[in-house]
């Protein structure tokens, strides 16, 4: 009667303190699959930057040296290509293009990095409309390279090589912008990754500066984190984000060869990834996104492929026999 009644105490006081034990933990994710490899054929790519996934569960890469997006379902098949790997500057043209995202419509939205212009096209990847230019002006770029949609369908660029971000409403229409070169509270050091929280703050990858900057929707600096190293919460030169609806944050950490995870406040709460060229490793990843299934997309650039990670199911916790 004891030992079953110890049994009894033993399996409450697991089943107490797993929740809090994965809650600190946070999710965790192993290697569900991949597609990819050098080359310009369909289906391969050339040091792809950037990543998104749209609303129809496609996957949209920017396929950088190969000067195109390629397009794919959820399980790696191509689907169609915006651009060619001849690149050019004529409309619906690309010369390494990088940062991706879809608008809830369909529409698609390429940081046209060489061409110093974002381009957009229709769902089914007819060329829309563009803006910009060389230049550094307001509405202008300098390799743009980071690009996302956030509340009141505004478009934010991380606008690279002129160190700050630009805001346009999704015509094209310069909203505002901030930054300059420099480490201070207003300063970036070739920012290349954006992503936009419901309630209007602006998460920015500060690369060279080795760090997440955190703005609210008028620019103005909220908090940052991150120092360069290779421990948890720390960066070698971190590239795309991606926000989770609840807030979590995925930064491609390219130096460290990983994808880390923070809660919104900026709470490390998981990694995964690793250098390697084998299953579930990665050579500097450029860009994350995120499938509405859980699955985490990755631009696993040097090693010019997709690698797709999965949440890991829980353990479940069985109650000892002699409870049954």
């Amino acid at each position: 009667m004891m030992r079953r009644f110890l049994w009894l105490v033993a399996a409450l006081c697991v089943l107490l303190w797993l929740p809090g034990w994965a809650a600190a933990q946070g999710d965790i994710y192993e290697y569900a699959t991949e597609w990819g490899g050098y080359g310009s054929a369909i289906g391969r790519f050339l040091w792809p930057a950037g990543i998104a996934v749209g609303p129809d569960g496609y996957i949209y890469v920017g396929d950088t040296y190969n000067s195109r997006v390629q397009v794919f379902d959820r399980d790696g098949v191509f689907m169609r290509q915006i651009g060619s790997i001849q690149g050019g500057s004529g409309e619906g043209q690309l010369y390494l293009p990088s940062g991706v995202a879809v608008a809830a419509n369909g529409e698609v939205y390429i940081a046209d990095t060489q061409n110093h212009r974002v381009q957009v096209f229709s769902p089914d990847s007819v060329f829309a409309r563009l803006w910009g230019g060389s230049g550094n002006e307001a509405g202008l770029f300098n390799e743009p390279m980071g690009i996302a949609i956030g509340p009141g369908d505004l478009v934010y660029v991380a606008d690279s090589h002129n160190d700050r971000i630009q805001v346009f409403t999704r015509q094209g229409y310069f909203v505002r912008m901030w930054g300059t070169r420099g480490t201070g509270d207003t300063g970036f050091y070739w920012p290349s990754g954006v992503a936009v929280a419901a309630n209007g703050d602006v998460y920015v990858s500060d690369t060279e500066n080795h760090r997440i900057q955190v703005f609210d929707a008028e620019g103005q600096r909220v908090w940052m984190w991150g120092v360069r190293g290779a421990g948890n919460g720390q960066f070698g030169r971190p590239a795309g984000i991606e926000m989770r609806a609840d807030g979590t944050l995925f930064v491609a950490d390219q130096d460290n060869n990983r994808i880390q995870y923070f809660s919104a406040n900026g709470t490390f709460r998981g990694t995964f990834g690793g250098a390697g060229f084998g299953p579930g490793e990665l050579d500097r990843p450029a860009d994350v996104a995120l499938g509405a299934d859980g699955r985490v997309y990755v631009v696993d650039t040097w090693n010019h492929r997709v690698v797709v990670f999965a949440p890991k199911a829980r353990w479940p916790v069985h109650l000892p026999l002699a409870l049954k």
